[in-house]
């Protein structure tokens, strides 16, 4: 698992990462996008606040599982 932060506090970006194999999909919504593959699976956030990372870990794990 991999967490990541850049960015200033306006525009700041989050990125978590599993890198466990998964099923290949994506989406996207305003300001999240989610991919996953072969490699594992990756969170973007944009304009990212403070403790989003958190739930974007707990997404990540929930998709993973699944």
């Amino acid at each position: 698992m991999t967490v990541r932060f850049g960015g200033s506090e306006d525009a700041g970006v989050s990125e978590v990462g599993v890198a466990t194999a998964c099923h290949e999909f994506a989406a996207k919504s305003k300001r999240v996008e989610v991919r996953s593959g072969p490699d594992g699976l990756q969170i973007l956030r944009r304009k990212a606040a403070q403790g989003d990372w958190l739930c974007d870990l707990w997404l990540a794990e929930k998709l993973v599982s699944a």
